[in-house]
């Protein structure tokens, strides 16, 4: 290949709070890590509402302080500050970048001002299942000028592309998410709290209404009446609802364990102790990292039905896939694993195989090609085998 084939200088922006965790914060950082120990000079460019918190082993400019806007079901803390427009043309001017890409580029205001003022290659990564938005609808065509500015552009799933296409017609590469495969094995050694002969339920995720926990305790409710010998781990940030409240004053409080936010290196404890990974999510998503998380861990999941999950969940093989809303069928879900230890194990050991198709490895060096094609002016044509 002739032109750029060596060290990139690379910024990558993220529009969201990097001191929260998030589903693009993650990939943010694991790609950020993978280009640098493949020798390129990465800046991390983001909000940040506590900096002095975040510990990365990537260059980081924080953006400075964010604001939570509810959009979707989720929260999603951006920065507004029309101060952080002459930042974002001081660090442009100071770095002499190959490479800027932006995740949500068309998110406000950071990604907006990187496009508006980049002179070099820019590439965006499309996260987001965004459904029918009438922001979009109303701002598409202030808004399509920053799109035209991408010279590449990335979905991290069929779901994501088809929805940015609806609002914005052009090429789209999927790449997917990747797993930290060496991070979330089947080797890491379970919690002794949970080693009690029980059967482990986890949860992962934020605690907000689109993640649908209402349901999955719904469905817990029902199982407990026919083994008592379960327990339910909820893992994530976020307070519990007043629905979901309710439902917890029913229950037997010593039988679920609320744990709240953990740090990332803590998470594979908690995947070697669950017996079965439940994700009742209502949706919108685009993808589902924890369900590569727990795949790469061996567990068998159980996904709603939605897109993005069922990009990933082949029925039968790597878990089961229920209907959203629908804790009669996560019931008869987590039922059906309880009675048949052979075939959870069974699933658990597929899913740890297709989780290695995602391993941030293998993402990386698809995305850096992805790169170089774009500033030798090539057409991309690396398949994703995912």
């Amino acid at each position: 290949m002739n032109g750029y084939t060596n060290c990139l200088r690379i910024a990558m922006v993220s529009p969201y709070d990097f001191s929260h965790p998030g589903g693009v914060n993650s990939h943010v950082a694991h790609l950020s890590r993978g280009l640098t120990q493949a020798g390129h000079q990465v800046n991390i460019i983001a909000p940040c509402s506590y900096p002095a918190n975040i510990q990365s082993d990537v260059k980081f400019h924080s953006m400075g302080n964010c604001i939570p806007i509810k959009y979707q079901g989720s929260i999603a803390r951006v920065s507004l500050s029309l101060l952080q427009k002459q930042r974002v043309k001081r660090i442009l001017a100071e770095d002499s970048y190959d490479i800027i890409h932006v995740h949500e580029p068309l998110a406000p205001l950071i990604p907006l001002w990187f496009l508006e003022y980049s002179k070099c290659i820019n590439i965006g990564t499309f996260h987001a299942n965004i459904g029918q938005s009438t922001l979009y609808n109303v701002t598409k065509p202030l808004i399509q000028r920053w799109h035209k500015r991408l010279h590449g552009r990335i979905a991290v799933s069929q779901t994501a592309k088809q929805s940015i296409e609806n609002y914005f017609p052009g090429s789209y590469n999927i790449i997917p998410n990747g797993i930290d495969t060496n991070h979330f094995v089947d080797s890491a050694h379970p919690l002794p709290e949970f080693s009690d002969g029980k059967i482990n339920l986890l949860f992962v995720g934020r605690i907000e209404r689109k993640k649908g926990l209402k349901y999955l305790l719904l469905a817990f409710k029902r199982v407990k009446l026919l083994h008592a010998n379960i327990r339910l781990i909820i893992v994530g940030p976020g307070k519990l609802d007043s629905e979901c409240t309710d439902i917890l004053k029913t229950l037997n409080i010593e039988d679920i364990v609320i744990v709240g936010e953990i740090p990332y290196l803590q998470l594979p404890r908690y995947y070697a102790s669950a017996h079965i990974f439940c994700c009742p999510s209502i949706g919108p998503e685009s993808f589902g990292i924890v369900l590569l998380e727990a795949m790469a861990s061996g567990v068998p999941v159980i996904a709603s039905d939605i897109q993005g999950y069922n990009e990933i969940i082949k029925p039968g093989y790597e878990g089961l896939l229920v209907t959203p809303n629908e804790p009669s069928d996560m019931e008869q879900s987590i039922l059906y694993f309880i009675n048949n230890p052979h075939l959870r194990s069974q699933m658990g050991n597929v899913a740890k195989i297709t989780a290695q198709r995602y391993s941030w490895v293998s993402i990386t060096k698809i995305i850096e090609e992805f790169y170089y094609q774009h500033l030798n002016n090539q057409p991309f044509i690396k398949a994703v085998n995912a």
